[in-house]
Parts: structure tokens; sequence; C-alpha cells
């Protein structure tokens, strides 16, 4: 479930971007249509999201695409792990808002997801559940929690993306950036 991170000169760059000042964040007044787990955040789409595996990539940030694509393959290269397709490249920042985001899965296909910590340690920790999709599928109630991942900056988990999953808010004043990435790996 975690993974080493390298700490290679091309991390530390794409960090640094993704932290400046200067990094364009597109305000999300929703993150899902469900009204007990809904609120803002703010993202950065790199590739948008294949709806299936065979779709090609879409890269929606040329800026930030092949910089973000080498500091996944270095990781993953790093953990003894080959890349056969990434699905999705997204940078996602959230705000103190006191609830938790929704439980879900990034696709609707086999897939692993990876979350690349950004930020300084400030809460909103990643909750997995043990149950994966289509079980329980918007049947939130009935879906247990297996793992609990506190973010702690720099560090890497990997996991299932057919395990539902969420995440807390971070704490009061804070805010919580995580690379999310999405790919098959052989």
């Amino acid at each position: 479930m975690n993974l080493s991170n390298p700490f290679t000169e091309e991390y530390f760059e794409l960090k640094q971007m993704v932290l400046s000042s200067d990094m364009p964040w597109f305000f999300h007044d929703t993150t899902v249509q469900h009204d007990k787990y809904n609120f803002p955040f703010y993202s950065h789409v790199v590739q948008e999201r294949c709806k299936k595996p065979d779709d090609n990539p879409v890269v929606k940030s040329p800026h930030f695409y092949e910089l973000s694509v080498k500091v996944v393959n270095q990781i993953l290269e790093f953990n003894n792990y080959k890349c056969s397709k990434i699905y999705r490249i997204n940078f996602n920042a959230t705000q103190s808002n006191l609830t938790t985001s929704s439980p879900h899965v990034d696709h609707f296909f086999s897939h692993k997801v990876m979350l690349v910590y950004f930020s300084k340690n400030c809460g909103g920790e990643t909750l997995i559940f043990a149950e994966e999709y289509p079980k329980y599928f918007n049947q939130y109630d009935k879906i247990t929690l297996k793992h609990v991942v506190s973010p702690v900056e720099d560090s890497i988990i990997e996991f299932n993306g057919l395990n539902y999953h969420c995440h807390s808010s971070p704490s009061v004043g804070n805010r919580r950036v995580v690379m999310v990435v999405t790919y098959e790996c052989t």
C-alpha cells in the first residue's frame, strides 16, 4: 500500500510548481450530486479521466503533463512496477470544511490509484473501504472502513481503485494538496 518516494529532481520540481502561488487551480462547487457528501474543492486536471480502459489519453494541461508522467514513472519504477497505461492525472486541493468527501471509485473498471501527498501534515486522512464497486454502489451507509491513511508530506500510497475511498477534511486553516493518478500496471 505504501510506495517509496525516489525523491528525484523532477519530483521536487513538480511539487514546487504545484504548491506555488502561480499554480492555476480551478474551482468546483460540488464533488458529487449526493447532498450528504457534497463540498467545494479546487483541481487541476493534467490528463482527463478515461471513461473506458481503451480510451486514448486526453491531455488538459500540457504544461504539467510531461513532467507529471515522468514523476509517476519514476515512482513506479523505483517500486519495481511498470505502468502500462495512465488513466488519469489530477491535482486536488481541499480546504477545511469539517466533512468527508463522498465514497467513490475513479473508474468503473479495474485500475490502481496512487496518491502523492504534497502538502504539509495537516489532516485530511484518506479512508479506504473494504467493499469494491459495484457492491453497495450509492449505498455508502453499508460499506465498512478498512484503512485510514494519514497524509504525510511526500508520502505515497497505492491501492486497488475498485475499493471505495474518500478523504476527511484537513484541519482548520490548512489545505490538503495531492496528486491523484490512476493507472494499470503490468
